[in-house]
């Protein structure tokens, strides 16, 4: 009987540290009154900060800011007759004073387990966060005209500011996106939602 327990309880133990992100199967969708949004020279930036704990969780099941890292929802439309072209380390999160660079998902992955000081994960689940991941990531690359590319974006932070990192008149920075193949234009959005 004694042995039976014990051999729960280890169950239980590594079922606890074997434990997967829970990335969403499709894309979210949120109010547009939440959205942040920028127009300049036909290429419109709409951004929605994930900021609450029960948003984390409803999304991911996992308070993410706590583990140092947080996540923006970001469309991006192209309304020129000429692509665009944006690349993932243009972008950069301003907050509290400090800038942070994106965090590509597999990066948010390692950084998730670290945190959590998961040791051990199915082959499977880590695989199959990994291929969610890469479908509601944010892709970088060209954009044809009249198309619209949306995703999230991961930045890393300090998780003694997972409380506090929208306050103070956070935006999100979009650099060197090429117009033409010769032009480049810088990008700043204000996320006051993030500040409510």
């Amino acid at each position: 009987m004694f042995r039976t327990i014990l051999l729960l309880a280890i169950s239980g133990c590594l079922l606890v540290s074997c434990a997967s992100l829970q990335v969403p199967l499709n894309p979210p969708s949120f109010p547009s009154a939440e959205f942040s949004t920028i127009s300049q020279d036909e290429i419109t930036i709409r951004v929605k900060p994930i900021v609450s704990e029960e948003d984390y969780l409803e999304l991911f099941d996992e308070n993410l800011p706590r583990n140092g890292v947080v996540a923006l929802w970001v469309e991006m439309n192209n309304g020129k007759t000429t692509a665009i072209d944006f690349k993932k380390d243009g972008w950069l999160l301003l907050a509290g004073g400090r800038s942070f660079a994106p965090l590509p998902g597999a990066k948010m992955l390692e950084r998730f387990y670290a945190a959590n000081h998961t040791r051990m994960i199915s082959e499977n689940a880590d695989a199959e966060s990994r291929r969610r991941l890469e479908r509601i990531e944010l892709a970088a690359g060209p954009l044809r005209p009249g198309t619209k590319r949306e995703g999230f974006l991961f930045f890393r932070i300090d998780p003694r500011l997972s409380s506090t990192w929208s306050r103070g008149g956070a935006s999100l920075l979009v650099r060197d996106v090429r117009l033409d193949g010769r032009h480049k234009k810088t990008m700043e959005i204000v996320l006051p939602h993030a500040n409510s």
